[in-house]
């Protein structure tokens, strides 16, 4: 029998999980300064801009829950490949995560280009709001594509154990953006001032740069020569992948969709307290410590219906953080619960083609 020579599926578990999630904490950290840094040179402009890029912020997070369930489903499949040591079927897989979230990106830049300032009105935007987030929101509907292949090469990267070449490549990619936000907001080097359109391109620049530097390690550094991580040299389509990559993803994409529609309800309710409530709540959510914990229920029943009772029952703005932290604590001990009964073990995934049988 082949000895298996995968450093993370065999010796101590916590050295595993210390090489594996080290970057990965840093790389979400990177992450979230991403979104400080944007919302800070926003800030520099208006009331109505911070309002309209934080309501965008949320139209996006609804709008992206189908494909962060797939890349959700690819981390779960390409884990199982790699745990498996069946390295050719990753290349299969990320290509068609890929088939499917690129699809779905095609779809929302539809919806950027004619839509983005009609799901402002709806949302009870006043028409300047709505105006200025749709400056913000439609390139970056059109230009999603480009996010999502960065996810999920870096999800691929992650659940190979090398997390360490995202968060590098994370690091490269918010020297970028904090360089890119101020010329392109505010205008710098003769450049015109394009303001919160500004912060869109300099996002979507900065992760095309983070793409285009993932690719390069995977073909040009001499240390990822035999890495299993590159697009497969014959492009094939699986139904039947596809299909249960879907499965998979649905019960994330709901989870998430929930948890979206939670913020986005929050701030259509906050918006009953006007623009300048919008924008400050914008600025208070961008890395709340409470996000590592929400989930479903307590989100979207707890908080926002708390959140909608003290609006509507004319209480002060103050109330709204409290429906906030009982959603938090409701939703950790949901979590923790499901967490015990340890029924996420029992779950198994196939990765083989069609063609090949799996192992018993």
């Amino acid at each position: 029998m082949k000895e298996s020579s995968n450093i993370l599926t065999d010796g101590p578990v916590g050295k595993a999980l210390f090489i594996v999630a080290l970057p990965i904490i840093i790389s979400n950290l990177l992450q979230s300064v991403l979104e400080v840094v944007d919302m800070y040179f926003i800030g520099k402009l208006w009331d109505v801009s911070i309002a309209g890029g934080t309501m965008s912020i949320m139209v996006l997070m609804v709008l992206t829950t189908v494909i962060f369930g797939i890349v959700t489903a690819t981390a779960a499949f390409v884990s199982r490949a790699y745990g498996s040591e069946k390295f050719e079927r990753i290349q299969v897989i990320l290509l068609h995560s890929l088939y499917l979230a690129l699809g779905f990106s095609a779809i929302l830049a539809v919806i950027g280009l004619f839509f983005s300032e009609n799901l402002f009105l709806l949302m009870g935007a006043y028409p300047d709001v709505a105006a200025e987030g749709a400056r913000f929101l439609t390139p970056m509907l059109m230009g999603l594509f480009v996010m999502v292949i960065l996810i999920t090469l870096t999800t691929v990267f992650q659940s190979t154990g090398d997390s360490r070449t995202p968060m590098y490549v994370m690091l490269g990619v918010n020297v970028v953006n904090i360089i890119l936000n101020p010329t392109l907001i505010i205008g710098l080097g003769g450049l015109p001032a394009c303001g919160i359109a500004g912060s869109a391109y300099a996002s979507l620049i900065s992760r095309a740069i983070g793409v285009m530097l993932l690719i390069g390690v995977m073909y040009l550094l001499p240390s990822k020569k035999n890495s299993p991580i590159k697009f497969p040299k014959k492009w094939t389509f699986e139904p039947k992948l596809i299909k249960d990559i879907v499965v998979i993803a649905i019960p994330s994409a709901i989870q998430r969709g929930i948890r979206s529609v939670a913020f986005l309800s929050m701030t259509t309710i906050i918006a009953v307290y006007g623009t300048a409530a919008v924008a400050a709540y914008g600025i208070c959510q961008i890395v709340p410590l409470s996000y590592f914990l929400v989930a479903i229920a307590g989100q979207l029943i707890v908080q926002v219906g708390l959140a909608a009772f003290f609006a509507f029952s004319g209480y002060s703005i103050q109330y709204i953080w409290y429906a906030v932290v009982c959603g938090t604590v409701v939703m950790f001990c949901f979590d923790l619960f499901f967490y015990m009964r340890g029924g996420w073990k029992t779950k198994k995934l196939r990765i083989d083609s069609e063609e090949t049988p799996a192992a018993n």
